[in-house]
């Protein structure tokens, strides 16, 4: 079996055991430390499926996966030690396809992986294929992952355009809303944010101007 296998979990010397193991029954492993760090690396690197560590040191797997599922399908199989029968239960509902304990032998792990891929069909994970507002890191991520280091208000401003999707929505709504104060006709903040929006999105035409009735939000494209 040859499978691109996508590892979390911060003890580094179980992740090399394990990651050896692997190996030498076919497998591409790619180890990272952190769900960040192979959040970022996914689209690059298209893992067959992701072993997750359920008790990472700052975000852990439940947050991980949480993220995951916003912009993709990859199956997941979650490593427990101690884990609460809540946060297990939470897991599956967030979308884990399994749960393998951390104490298990890597040939099982090895066969649920199987099991897993057989099940769901999965080969190749779906890329981050657009471009998408996080409003946990309250930034717009590129296909590849990284931001676009948004200000606060830039920030704001899209979100206000962003919740109404297709509908025009005036400069005076987006200073209530966004900027919380007043609009007046000689208050230019609005189009200077959108202009600086537009520069930093590098060419996603999602933001459209309507004369005499404000700004347009389309969404973003794949790209």
């Amino acid at each position: 079996m040859s499978y691109r296998v996508a590892l979390v979990d911060d003890d580094a010397e179980f992740g090399a055991e394990l990651a050896t193991f692997l190996g030498e029954h076919g497998c591409t492993v790619s180890l990272h430390m952190t769900g960040a760090g192979f959040l970022a690396a996914m689209p690059v690197e298209r893992p067959d499926i992701l072993i997750l560590d359920h008790r990472l040191r700052g975000e852990d797997g439940i947050g991980v996966l949480r993220r995951l599922r916003e912009v993709s399908t990859l199956p997941c199989i979650m490593l427990t030690g101690g884990v609460s029968e809540v946060d297990r239960i939470l897991s599956l509902e967030l979308g884990a396809d399994d749960h393998v304990a951390k104490s298990a032998s890597p040939r099982e792990l090895l066969a649920r992986i199987a099991a897993v891929l057989r099940r769901t069909g999965a080969r190749g994970a779906p890329a981050v294929s657009a471009w998408r507002l996080d409003e946990a890191r309250r930034d717009v991520l590129r296909p590849d992952g990284r931001g676009c280091e948004l200000t606060a208000a830039e920030f704001r401003v899209l979100s206000v355009l962003a919740g109404r999707e297709g509908t025009p929505v005036d400069r005076e709504t987006i200073c209530r809303e966004a900027l919380n104060r007043p609009w007046s006709a000689e208050d230019r903040s609005v189009d200077v944010l959108i202009a600086k929006l537009r520069r930093k999105l590098e060419g996603q035409d999602c933001i459209r101007s309507l004369r005499g009735m404000g700004y347009l939000f389309v969404g973003f494209g794949e790209g």
